[in-house]
């Protein structure tokens, strides 16, 4: 407990913000959720340390996106903020849903003036549905006022397709918007070093 005051009181100090630690036995996320809705937080910030090569999240991610109910920023341990260029959004165009998610990309877009790329990754030689392709010019509409581009990825696996653009196509931030069929089950936010 004496080592995270210290740390609190560092990032109090170094970077002019009000920190408060909290210590308690438990699953990380059952903790994080329970002090979440505690103080009403609107967005959930998470440290990461490296995963697998072929993974974009670790275990106590992954099991906090399945079970929480809040927008998650996930940094990556050897992360270090310079700016936001270019925000993905990996997009799965469900005109069914609403379009919270696209209010803050929108807001962080616009701070940063950021170009978003809008990717969806589908199995190969898929066909859009209505549905999507109704969604898709919904997102279109969305982010009219912004630069932003359309990438249309070709995998059987999600995570991998994603992984693949980020490794050809260098992006600061990526947000995710959950496909139900899918692990991902909320928004969240993963910033690029």
């Amino acid at each position: 407990e004496a080592k995270l005051k210290l740390e609190a009181e560092h990032f109090a100090n170094e970077y002019h913000i009000q920190v408060e630690e909290y210590v308690n036995f438990g699953t990380v996320t059952d903790i994080i959720k329970y002090k979440a809705a505690d103080i009403s937080a609107d967005l959930v910030v998470m440290g990461m340390k490296n995963t697998a090569k072929d993974k974009l999240f670790g275990s106590n991610t992954t099991d906090f996106i399945r079970k929480a109910k809040l927008p998650l920023l996930i940094i990556p341990q050897d992360a270090r903020f310079n700016t936001i260029d270019h925000i993905t959004f990996a997009a799965d165009f469900d005109s069914t849903k609403e379009t919270a998610s696209f209010d803050l990309v929108e807001d962080i877009a616009s701070l940063f003036d950021a170009q978003i790329q809008v990717i969806h990754v589908q199995k190969e030689e898929d066909l859009m549905s209505t549905v999507e392709a109704v969604g898709k010019i919904r997102t279109e509409v969305s982010f009219s006022k912004f630069n932003h581009n359309f990438h249309t990825i070709e995998n059987e696996d999600m995570e991998k397709g994603i992984l693949n653009f980020i490794e050809e196509q260098p992006s600061n931030m990526l947000v995710m918007e959950a496909n139900p069929q899918n692990q991902f089950k909320r928004k969240l936010w993963k910033l690029k070093s």
